[in-house]
């Protein structure tokens, strides 16, 4: 059994894949936690691991390498739309 800290811009996802070394345990996970896959988990709180599924991919993490993908719903919201469904012929969408 494992226990860690959950840091600056990691997610449950995160968590779980680093200590147990597959995703696939996620689920099991987050019901022994208490938590939702995709709940937004402050910083800080301890994330306990049952079992280790993978243990080449959970050696690969240690303290100087471990994943952090989390995205607020702040920071989804401040990313500008664009792309070719938000640009205007001429306007935004150059045709040279």
């Amino acid at each position: 059994m494992s226990k860690k800290t959950l840091k600056q811009g990691q997610s449950f996802l995160d968590k779980v894949t680093q200590l147990s070394g597959s995703i696939e345990n996620a689920l099991k996970e987050s019901i022994a936690n208490g938590v939702g896959i995709t709940d937004e988990i402050p910083i800080g709180v301890n994330v306990e691991i049952t079992e280790v599924t993978n243990k080449r991919v959970a050696a690969f993490f240690n303290q100087f390498n471990e994943p952090a993908t989390a995205i607020s719903t702040e920071q989804l919201n401040e990313i500008e739309n664009i792309g070719i469904g938000t640009m205007i012929i001429e306007d935004t969408f150059i045709v040279a």
